[in-house]
């Protein structure tokens, strides 16, 4: 295939292996380059609204999908302090009933290997691991990396380069802002619980948002339901100068997690005696960027845009991001009119859904006595308007690809 039609893709993340697939449907040839010398089964839970699924869909990989997560019946929001539940948001067969599709949960490693799969089974797409995209230059003709596997260094030209490398990119630093990644002031201890250990108070068929003051907890069953995977988010306790504030912390002590959960029933505490592994995850941002791409170069996904996680909508973005940006790559000749069109379109849906995320963040961590207005209210709305609340990220429909 001719050079015009080749587009290079850094990172093969969910955003990075969403975009091959989309760009090979429409006709490009994608190489794709991760560093990583392999790909592990680490990560967390990833929910999918229908958004997502609807764009999956069109990805040609919605049954893969579907076979390998679980669909909850909703949300029980619980008071972190009691224990009870004061309402649930309904998905399950409402949601199948009002968008056509299902809401469901799955583990990251599952969605990438679906994914993954997908993409070593399409010819045009090639997947290059343990090699990194080092420079980009762009030209009237397109734009050259240079890839280094750390043996030999490469030039390759392409039709354009996409950024998606994640939200601790280089590139985005050197290519689109000097401003380096961002401390949300938010750390999530996660875990996975196997079925097996699942306390007999936690109803394995739904999702569970555990609301506290200055904390919140989230747990659900993700790899079809045989593990839950558990999510405590507080305050950091590492100042702004640690070394090991922007890393990820495995094998951490429970007990530190315990510290922190003051005024939380003794069964969201008994949670962290279990006989599991920990690790600790800063949640961190993408810098505000004027502009997400510079002439045949463009960022997508949390390279771009990289939020905190309290609208459940990162991986969704990234899947949104990859089918939007091959359409206008597809169907716009001049590459960096379709990469203008592309943040056009996408900016003011990732700036809503980013307030949403923080203004969620404000909401699941107040302090006392405003937590107790909060749980009022929430147990006081109608279960159906807290669904309806969603309304406007669910309808969202994906162009058709091809």
């Amino acid at each position: 295939m001719a050079k015009s039609r080749t587009i290079v893709v850094s990172g093969a993340g969910i955003a990075g292996l969403s975009a091959a697939l989309c760009l090979a449907k429409c006709g490009f040839r994608v190489l794709v380059f991760d560093k990583a010398k392999s790909f592990d089964t680490v990560g967390a839970g990833i929910q999918l609204s229908p958004n997502a699924i609807r764009a999956l869909d069109e990805m040609g990989v919605g049954k893969q999908i579907r076979n390998s997560s679980f669909a909850p019946n909703g949300i029980d929001i619980h008071s972190a302090s009691s224990g009870k539940i004061i309402n649930t948001v309904p998905l399950g067969a409402d949601v199948q009933r009002r968008y056509g599709l299902p809401y469901l949960t799955i583990h990251r490693s599952d969605l990438h290997s679906v994914l993954l799969s997908a993409c070593n089974l399409t010819a045009d797409i090639h997947i290059k691991t343990n090699c990194s995209v080092d420079e980009i230059s762009t030209h009237l003709r397109g734009a050259s990396v240079i890839i280094n596997d750390g043996t030999s260094i490469d030039t390759i030209s392409a039709k354009a380069v996409i950024i998606a490398d994640g939200v601790k990119s280089k590139l985005r630093e050197t290519i689109l802002s000097d401003a380096p990644v961002e401390h949300s002031g938010y750390e999530a201890w996660r875990a996975m619980l196997p079925r097996e250990l699942v306390p007999d108070y936690i109803d394995n068929d739904f999702c569970h948002l555990s609301l506290g003051s200055n904390k919140h907890i989230v747990f659900y069953p993700v790899n079809t339901g045989r593990y839950v995977n558990m999510v405590f988010v507080t305050r950091s306790k590492l100042s702004l100068n640690d070394a090991d504030r922007n890393k990820v912390r495995k094998n951490a002590d429970p007990k530190q997690l315990l510290k922190g959960l003051s005024r939380t029933s003794k069964e969201i505490k008994a949670l962290t005696e279990l006989p599991i592994d920990w690790s600790v995850y800063p949640l961190l941002k993408a810098p505000a960027l004027k502009k997400w791409g510079k002439g045949n170069v463009i960022a997508i996904g949390d390279a771009a845009h990289g939020m905190v996680p309290f609208a459940a909508q990162g991986a969704a973005m990234a899947i949104e991001d990859a089918i939007v940006l091959a359409d206008q790559l597809n169907t716009n000749k001049n590459t960096k009119s379709a990469i203008k069109a592309y943040e056009k379109i996408r900016r003011p849906r990732i700036k809503k859904i980013t307030k949403l995320s923080n203004t969620n963040g404000e909401l699941y961590h107040m302090g006392f006595p405003f937590n107790i207005v909060r749980d009022f209210i929430i147990s006081n709305t109608k279960p159906e308007k807290l669904l309806s609340r969603q309304h406007w990220i669910y309808k969202w429909e994906p162009p058709k690809l091809g």
